[in-house]
């Protein structure tokens, strides 16, 4: 069953690399469960997972989010009003159930303690007599370290690849060894459920404390953890040992959330009665109301999915004849399900995927792989083989030509090599953004088209990939323009040109790259776990252009959303696992470096201070009169700016300053903006030429309230020696102060007085002019950039 038609979530489902304890899921739901229930928005069965970012926008009474065995992550993690979208029919701790309210009734435990009614580990020899450490998800320090760290003989991470021998591995070692000290719970947990000696690790930090004490709770224990493994022998036996209680999981699996395989029930059912629970636990299928509930909804289940098939299924069809049956030959060169048998696939192609000369010249004089080969050679299987050769993997006909882009002349390709365009002495980068950049219209454009700039210089080939314009045939004139200049300029773009999709085009080329630059959590830090799995030597930069959980956070807590709250919890959650798994990871302001060396010590991250064209300015004081503006309105931090300075700033100004305009200026700009007619106000918009317009402005304002990183519309007012009148949100980490060109005030009243103050005092603005220009060029110029970035790569 797939991914979309099964109900059952966990984190980082469908993707290459996977986390040990929430893969559990997995393993329960092929041997307790099966995955499917009509009528829901999702069934989490395992993992820190009651929170709100789990609980989808489509979710509600009618198809609620079904937790079952799962804890709250911390409290208020589940807000209220998404209380009624969900279904908790067991929980992992008492203080889950106390925050959520469930009464003492509720059944508690951790499924994992299910694993062994359901799977008997293999007694390893190389771990016999050994120590465990299971580090955190998160915890990128090498086996070396974490040995060091930890004084564990061997090192176990819970990073494993999806799929049930991976899973089943570390629960062996798990059981082999003599004692675990993980940082991961999961870890412990199994340790437990197989009765084996363990302690919770403090590692590097301790994440969600709450669910912490939640599970230790469920176990009777102390939440302590041990700095090292001398420390976690005596933990256990002091404190741990002696009050180790696993709870009894029958009344759980009575609350099943799905229908229950009868395998499974009748081993869970064998195990309780060969390792019945401490304290004479009572039967939970000796209570007859109890039973008969528990078979009532399982029946319920069963009937709910037979309809719902009943639903899918396709009109009656008028029957086709069979296809024929394969010949004796077909047989003996092909499995049922069409794969090549191994010999046949030793005869046409080496190991790399690479045709041998037979089928080369096949592939030569017709242009296409024989019908009956197709299936296979367009299969995930097929298409991860590092095919190095000198036709597309599944070849066009012979009269289709590869459609090469109009910029590559600027680096002209040597051949086609999978489909690309190479230049074979060159080293290669994939640059994956959300949007092709369009400079004119907002900063973040600016910056990308620095790095196109940047890295032609350090010598690559510069290829560019947009996440949201992957679809050639559907861009805007103003998408397919900004994908013409990026062509002008150098660049190779890649698109459904040349694959289905961002990620067929990974798999299919990823091993050609040297560097993949991945900007944004949500653009192109969609890919990383692909590119780790086929482009295995390649470095990872991520470019986080800012945190984009800080500002989605100050985002919801400025309205009081708890649902922007919520999802910034989920992006904070991927964006430090990208900074942490990266080779290294790039921020634009000192307090983003700061926070960040706080979250994620053990990661590689760089301040990039945003790069500039420095303009220069030629009108003096006396020649501007106006007061501006400028940011791309499709940020929505931009959009609450200009309304919050026109209502709360604007109007002191004005009283102070009745000749003066204020100049609204910045592409898409909502009719919420460009339909206001206050005093003064002046509706620009878009400006393709920032110099005209900065030429008459006399100082600009940046009056943010949210946000995160470093903000382009200060820097280039400064470039264009136009002093800026910031809130602190605005001037956050660059280190700018009124000796670099800005003054800086948060409320109303003392922002408006900068302001007035600024437009009168000559003297003032000339020195704040020729100080922002002074600190631009020396932090902000390209060469600047450049000799940060070489810095950059030569140390990955």
């Amino acid at each position: 069953m797939s991914i979309d038609e099964s109900r059952v979530r966990y984190w980082l489902l469908g993707e290459n690399t996977q986390n040990f304890g929430d893969y559990i899921s997995e393993y329960l739901t092929s041997h307790l469960f099966f995955n499917h229930r009509p009528g829901t928005s999702g069934i989490h069965i395992i993992g820190s997972a009651i929170d709100d970012f789990f609980v989808p926008p489509q979710a509600g009474r009618e198809r609620p989010v079904v937790f079952w065995g799962c804890g709250v992550r911390e409290p208020g993690g589940l807000s209220r009003e998404n209380w009624p979208s969900t279904e908790i029919r067991a929980v992992r701790g008492p203080l889950s159930a106390a925050e959520l309210e469930l009464g003492a009734d509720v059944p508690q435990g951790d499924p994992a303690f299910f694993l062994p009614a359901l799977y008997r580990p293999r007694k390893l020899d190389a771990l016999r007599g050994k120590t465990l450490c299971i580090p955190h998800f998160h915890d990128t320090r090498d086996n070396e370290a974490l040995r060091a760290a930890s004084g564990c003989d061997v090192v176990v991470r819970p990073n494993i690849p999806p799929g049930e021998q991976a899973l089943t591995d570390v629960i062996d070692a798990i059981f082999s060894a003599d004692f675990v000290l993980a940082s991961a719970m999961h870890a412990c947990l199994v340790a437990a459920a197989y009765r084996r000696p363990f302690a919770f690790w403090s590692g590097k930090s301790i994440d969600l404390p709450f669910k912490w004490r939640d599970a230790a709770l469920s176990l009777d224990i102390p939440c302590v953890f041990a700095s090292d493994i001398g420390e976690g022998r005596r933990l256990y036996a002091e404190a741990i040992a002696p009050a180790i209680r696993l709870p009894d999981m029958r009344p759980s699996l009575m609350r099943a959330p799905l229908l229950v395989r009868a395998s499974g029930l009748v081993a869970v059912l064998r195990w309780y009665r060969e390792n019945p629970p401490a304290g004479g636990a009572p039967d939970p299928l000796d209570d007859a109301e109890a039973l008969a509930r528990f078979a009532t909804e399982q029946q319920a289940l069963f009937d709910s999915i037979v309809t719902e098939s009943l639903r899918r299924q396709e009109p009656a069809q008028v029957l086709e004849p069979p296809p024929p049956r394969p010949t004796p030959l077909l047989k003996m060169l092909f499995q049922g399900d069409g794969t090549p048998r191994l010999g046949l696939r030793r005869l046409l192609f080496r190991t790399s995927g690479k045709p041998r000369r037979l089928f080369h010249r096949w592939l030569m004089r017709n242009g296409a792989p024989p019908r009956f080969l197709q299936p296979w050679m367009q299969s995930e299987a097929y298409r991860a083989l590092p095919k190095a050769f000198d036709i597309p993997a599944v070849a066009v006909p012979r009269t289709s030509a590869l459609r090469v882009p109009d910029g590559a002349s600027a680096v002209r390709p040597e051949r086609p090599y999978a489909g690309i365009p190479i230049v074979e002495a060159r080293r290669r980068v994939l640059l994956i953004d959300g949007a092709y950049p369009t400079p004119d219209r907002d900063s973040g454009s600016i910056d990308a088209v620095h790095f196109v700039r940047i890295f032609t210089e350090l010598g690559y080939s510069v290829y560019f990939s947009a996440t949201g314009s992957f679809c050639s045939g559907a861009l805007s004139p103003v998408q397919r323009a900004a994908r013409a200049q990026l062509q002008r300029m150098g660049a190779i773009v890649v698109d459904d040109v040349y694959a289905r999709d961002l990620e067929d085009l990974i798999h299919a080329n990823g091993f050609l790259f040297d560097l993949f630059f991945l900007s944004r959590v949500h653009a192109g830090g969609q890919f990383y776990e692909t590119i780790r799995a086929h482009a295995p030597d390649a470095r990872i930069l991520f470019n986080a252009v800012d945190l984009h959980f800080v500002r989605e956070g100050r985002e919801g807590r400025l309205e009081g959303n708890r649902s922007k709250i919520g999802a910034a919890r989920a992006t904070r959650e991927r964006e430090l696992h990208l900074v942490r798994q990266a080779d290294a990871a790039l921020v634009v302001s000192e307090d983003e470096l700061t926070l960040l060396r706080r979250e994620a010590p053990e990661a590689r991250v760089h301040t990039f201070p945003l790069i500039r064209d420095i303009a220069g300015r030629s009108a003096d004081f006396a020649a501007r009169r106006h007061i501006g503006f400028i940011g791309g309105y499709k940020h929505q931090p931009n959009i609450d700016a200009a309304h919050h300075f026109l209502e709360a700033i604007w109007p002191r100004i004005r009283g102070e300053l009745p000749e003066a305009q204020f100049h609204l200026m910045g592409a898409d700009m909502p009719d919420c903006l460009s339909a206001r007619t206050d005093p003064g106000l002046v509706i620009v918009g878009h400006v393709p030429d920032l110099r005209v317009a900065f030429e008459d402005m006399r100082l600009t304002v940046a009056p943010l309230r949210y946000g995160a990183g470093a903000k382009g519309k200060v820097l280039s007012s400064l470039t264009h020696g136009v002093p800026c009148i910031c809130t602190s949100i605005a001037a956050e980490g660059m280190q700018l102060g009124s000796d670099a060109g800005i003054l800086v005030a948060d409320a109303p009243e003392d922002f408006a007085a900068l302001v007035v103050r600024t437009y009168r005092d000559e003297p003032l603005w000339q020195q704040l002019s020729a100080d922002g220009l002074r600190r631009v060029e020396e932090h902000h110029s390209f060469a600047a950039g450049l000799a940060r970035m070489t810095a950059i790569t030569k140390g990955l």
